[in-house]
């Protein structure tokens, strides 16, 4: 057995004892303790996540139905195909603005055409209606000045011979006026009367001598017809028809192109004279004539 007699061995043994002791216990932490805190620490250490990525879901191909397509085109509508599903996208056209055309003026019916208008008689002349006791001339060129307007209204270039009541205006110079116009027709207004106060209508004069007899007499049955349509004035009954063929009607004969004298009506007529100095049947009458002209001219 071993035996410590000396003190000095006693303390060398016991401090090589703590030695191992500690060097042991040093060991253990280094080894176990040690790592176990670090392991600890990094426990607690703050946890940052990775961001979760959703997956892009595929898209899913829609496959057009032909009838789809086809409705759509028959419709008029544009036809497209997604990029993502190929699904059939329809949608309205938006109308590309159009111009406005300017439109192309209609011709009038007259456009170019040169009528002569002869307001018979002027100021001195004696004959005047039998109740209005309004003298002739002044009915002529009131007549005449409204059909003027008719006639420009309708494309017409239009000639007055005399164009006021204030002056006289032989015949001489209103066929000058006539021909120098170098008119396509000419039309002279004028009224009758007679010692009859019975009888009423108008009248279609040509001239037995007319240069243009022919055409002469197609005009007047144009202008008649349209002048009685227009305002239900009668005609006068007359051994020619709707035509009278006279004879010392200067301006009649004196005229180079087709010519004819209207009778408006019969101042000596009270019937008459009443019609004749009425503004609305004046407009009618202008209407009337114009469209006899226009239908002569075709």
């Amino acid at each position: 057995m071993f035996r410590i007699n000396s003190p000095v061995t006693f303390g060398i043994l016991c401090a090589l004892i703590v030695a191992l002791i500690g060097g042991g216990v040093y060991a253990l932490a280094d080894n176990v303790i040690l790592p176990a805190l670090q392991q600890k620490e990094e426990a607690v250490v703050e946890y940052s996540p990775t961001p979760i990525i959703e997956p892009t879901p595929t898209p899913v191909v829609v496959t057009p139905k032909p009838e789809v397509v086809q409705q759509a085109i028959d419709d008029g509508t544009f036809v497209t195909m997604d990029p993502q599903t190929g699904a059939v996208v329809t949608s309205t056209p938006t109308a590309t603005p159009v111009p406005t055309p300017v439109p192309t003026p209609t011709p009038m019916p007259l456009e170019g055409r040169v009528i002569a208008i002869d307001a018979a008689k002027s100021k001195g002349a004696t004959h005047k209606g039998v109740s209005s006791k309004t003298y002739e001339y002044k009915i002529n060129l009131a007549f005449a000045q409204a059909l003027q307007q008719q006639l420009v209204n309708m494309g017409a270039k239009v000639v007055m011979t005399r164009e006021t009541n204030g002056k006289q205006v032989g015949a001489a110079s209103r066929i000058r006026t006539i021909n120098n116009a170098k008119a396509d027709l000419a039309i002279s207004i004028l009224c009758n009367d007679i010692s009859s106060r019975d009888i009423r209508g108008a009248e279609a004069f040509v001239a037995k001598d007319a240069k243009n007899y022919d055409q002469s007499v197609k005009l007047a049955r144009a202008i008649i017809n349209g002048y009685t349509t227009a305002t239900g004035m009668p005609v006068r009954d007359t051994s020619d028809g709707s035509v009278r063929i006279v004879t010392g009607k200067e301006v009649l004969s004196g005229a180079r192109v087709p010519v004819m004298g209207l009778v408006l009506g019969q101042l000596s007529n009270k019937t008459d004279d009443a019609c004749l100095n009425d503004p609305a049947f004046i407009q009618k009458a202008a209407r009337g004539i114009a469209n006899g002209i226009k239908n002569y001219l075709g």
